[in-house]
């Protein structure tokens, strides 16, 4: 395994690789877990000549028995179990119990209040979610009901959860497990608003909630109305660089000051970080593209979006780490004249035969034509 640092203010260099160490033998395929500290070997891949060997210290290796992710050398106790895709006839994964909801590892409490609207099934929610209703006080103190007011489900998105494969070792070693999170809907209506809320828990223990927006217009075309028609985008997870401005590696990644960026269209620019990331000496890159301070305004213009993460080491990333997701999303802003899914053909409600031949309730299957 080698590790590539790139240009660091060299006047000449050369093509070389650093190769740190890792102990591959007894109990465990998960060697990145098990360094050989304090050893380094960095090889001139053009010569194929060793350059220096570096033996700092003497560390002991950390043990194999913990550092195993492969499920077919796990011990039990396992869990959590999660449904797949395919509901089963068991009913969800998850089990209600007055306010308190209890799926995978998460155990918490659902509340209500008499801004939440009633959920239409089906439409609002999935064939698979389970509904909740509502319970408030009129002004003379007697209760209220809003059915339907808030949908449990389990969300199947296709992503992956975590994987790992160990290229480096011997043998077919890959292991993947499905994303699945569990879904806590409602719906608030203001005025002429209304707000779908979904409260997305995962069994790593994240929890999802959505962001600020940025909206960019072309002011020479309008709507019937007379709107300006753009685009907005709304960010996912953003941080910024760590480094000082006078680090190597930061004079290749000025792009990394800021998470968006404006620039009038230029063939020549296409990679912010420059042509040859490594070898940039940050001459070449949208840092020094914006230096110019270039007119915008009625242009062909690029947006950039730096989105990245900062991975904190914690307790829960051993022995493999839970998937952690970044992105944005591109939405039109006045660009249709009215909304353009609104004539969308709504599911229609089919009850299939259950074909096991058992007296069990029939499946539900949503078609579309």
């Amino acid at each position: 395994m080698f590790f590539f640092d790139g240009w660091c203010g060299e006047k000449e260099s050369k093509r070389e690789l650093k190769f740190p160490c890792f102990y591959t033998d007894q109990g465990t395929v998960n060697m990145f877990l098990r360094p050989i500290e304090g050893i380094t070997i960095v090889v001139d891949i053009e010569e194929m000549k060793v350059t220096q060997y570096n033996d700092r210290e003497v560390a002991p290796i950390p043990k194999s028995e913990p550092t195993e992710y492969r499920w077919s050398k796990l011990k039990p106790p396992f869990g959590p179990r999660l449904n797949s895709v395919t509901t089963l006839p068991t009913g969800p994964g998850f089990k209600i119990d007055g306010n308190t909801v209890k799926w995978a590892n998460w155990v918490f409490n659902v509340g209500f209040d008499a801004r939440v609207a009633p959920l239409e099934p089906l439409k609002d929610c999935p064939p698979n979610a389970v509904f909740i209703d509502g319970y408030f006080t009129s002004q003379d103190g007697a209760p209220i009901q809003t059915p339907n007011a808030i949908c449990i489900f389990e969300r199947h998105t296709g992503d992956v959860m975590w994987r790992h494969t160990e290229a480096e070792m011997p043998g077919d070693v890959r292991e993947v497990r499905p994303e699945v999170s569990l879904v806590v809907r409602m719906v608030a209506t203001v005025g002429n608003y209304d707000y779908v809320i979904d409260w997305e828990f995962k069994p790593s223990g994240s929890i999802k909630l959505g962001p600020m927006e940025f909206a960019m217009v072309n002011p020479n075309k309008k709507t019937k109305i007379g709107h300006p028609v753009g685009y907005r985008l709304l960010p996912g997870l953003v941080v910024g660089p760590l480094l000082t401005d006078d680090d190597y590696p930061q004079i290749r990644a000025g792009f990394t000051d800021y998470n968006i960026w404006v620039t009038p269209y230029n063939k020549s620019e296409k990679y912010s970080g420059g042509n040859y990331v490594d070898q940039s000496h940050g001459d070449d890159t949208l840092l020094q593209w914006t230096d110019g301070n270039r007119e915008i305004e009625n242009k062909d213009i690029v947006l950039w979006y730096t989105m990245g993460i900062h991975h904190a080491p914690c307790q829960e990333d051993f022995p493999v780490m839970p998937t952690v997701s970044g992105g944005f999303e591109l939405r039109p802003t006045n660009f249709f004249e009215y909304n353009p899914v609104l004539k969308v053909i709504p599911p229609k409600h089919v009850q299939w035969p259950n074909c096991t031949g058992k007296h069990q309730p029939v499946s539900t299957l949503n078609i579309w034509w």
